[in-house]
């Protein structure tokens, strides 16, 4: 987990950021679907490492702290690494992954949720916010990224609907 806040002035304007960058899990949804069809009783999937860089832009003082910020994008992904776990709590923590398995697109969305439901006292609706996963994926050979950018308020109106 990281972040960082920065005031930039250009001409005459000034726009205050903050992003953050937190590391969670997530599980393949399509694997899942699969493997059900192949043996009903014995659903696997893959897991996937994910990255997520959250910044808000406003051109005036964020009221969010970077402590604060960092805990909402934590409750949209859900599920964090652990540092050690014994075998048992191991397992649990795998089929509690393998519940909330979710492509980086959704990520992104829960993400943008989970700041339009913040306070528009911390996140007023003219805050730009850009939202971005990577996945880390364990069985391609490739990894996959999702993006937002939107304004709070738009997200806000679209979550109400």
């Amino acid at each position: 987990i990281n972040a960082s806040c920065i005031i930039h002035r250009d001409m005459g304007m000034i726009s205050n950021s903050i992003s953050v960058r937190v590391v969670g899990i997530s599980s393949c949804p399509c694997a899942y679907e699969v493997s059900s069809y192949i043996d009903p009783f014995n659903k696997s999937t893959h897991m996937q490492g994910i990255i997520v860089k959250t910044a808000l832009t406003l051109s005036r003082e964020i009221k969010i702290s970077p402590i604060e910020l960092i805990n909402v994008v934590k409750k949209a992904i859900k599920l964090a690494p652990v540092q050690i776990l014994k075998r048992r709590d191991e397992a649990l923590f795998t089929i509690e992954i393998m519940k909330h398995r979710r492509f980086a697109e959704d990520l992104v969305r829960d993400v943008a949720r989970e700041l339009a439901l913040t306070s528009s006292e911390l996140i007023p609706d003219d805050t730009l916010v850009n939202v971005k996963i990577n996945s880390k994926e364990t069985i391609h050979l490739y990894n996959v990224n999702a993006e937002l950018k939107s304004r709070v308020g738009e997200i806000r109106r679209m979550v109400k609907t």
